[in-house]
């Protein structure tokens, strides 16, 4: 069970990270900026404009920027690193990065996003996970192992956010900025209080999701050669399975029982902010 929770760790933070820009009500996006607010918001407009992004996807984060430079309760938040990219933008693309360690063992810091996303109600980790669904569904095997590898490059990280962000409909995407406004307010305001686990509902989550993961191994064991013998060889069976098209471990996830299931997602989320 913690091989496959390290591998959906390190999906949540694919999206975690690429969400990580606030959104506004539009009204927000139109008010005029004072001088200084106009020139930072420009030189974040900059970069957005230079990634490789549909027009219509960057204009959403164009316009959600630029709402969140205009309201006051994000005062204090820098606009690049509320959209996630600046950590690795910062560093050497080559440079390697662990996936589910701390900052001081060589991880990467959590999101904005991750921070706020814990003290909301169950109904937004759910659409946090629904929205990840269709980048897995479009990622290709290769760029799926590379997500669920325990090391990721700079580059690489940049690359699976972005191809993330073009997986996404508008419609989802606005929907994926209006949940990270929510989180990074309730960030700001460190209110409500962060979610606590209910560990007998953890745990019947963990057992019931366990079997997913041993039926698949029983069906289909020459996908997985040793798998049943090797501690590291079980770990690279989770992420095949992961990465494997016809399965849909995050559908799985959603399906179990509810009250059960939103522990195992609050679990995840937890564990990003601590690894």
């Amino acid at each position: 069970m913690n091989r496959f929770r390290h591998a959906c760790l390190a999906s949540l933070l694919a999206l975690a990270t690429l969400t990580a820009c606030s959104s506004s009500p539009e009204q927000r996006a139109a008010q005029p900026l004072p001088v200084a607010a106009q020139q930072r918001f420009d030189a974040v407009a900059a970069r957005i404009n230079a990634y490789a992004l549909p027009d219509t996807h960057k204009a959403l984060f164009l316009q959600h920027a630029r709402a969140v430079e205009a309201d006051t309760r994000f005062q204090g938040i820098s606009l690049l690193d509320g959209l996630g990219f600046s950590f690795m933008e910062k560093r050497d693309p080559d440079a390697l990065f662990w996936q589910g360690k701390p900052p001081s063992e060589g991880g990467v810091p959590p999101t904005l996003l991750e921070r706020g996303l814990v003290r909301l109600p169950p109904a937004a980790w759910r659409q946090h996970i629904e929205l990840i669904r269709p980048f897995m569904r479009a990622v290709s095997t290769d760029d799926c192992r590379i997500i669920t590898a325990d090391l990721i490059t700079a580059r690489d990280w940049m690359r699976m956010e972005l191809l993330a962000m073009s997986a996404m409909s508008s419609t989802e995407l606005e929907h994926a900025l209006q949940l990270t406004r929510d989180a990074m307010l309730a960030h700001i305001r460190q209110s409500p209080a962060v979610a606590k686990p209910d560990e007998a509902g953890l745990e019947r989550a963990r057992a019931q999701f366990a079997r997913v993961v041993t039926e698949e191994l029983m069906q289909h064991p020459q996908r997985y050669p040793m798998a049943q013998h090797d501690e590291n060889a079980l770990d690279r069976a989770v992420s095949s399975m992961f990465c494997n098209p016809e399965l849909d471990l995050l559908g799985d996830m959603l399906a179990l029982p509810q009250q059960d299931g939103d522990q195992l997602l609050l679990d995840l989320l937890l564990e990003a902010l601590e690894p």
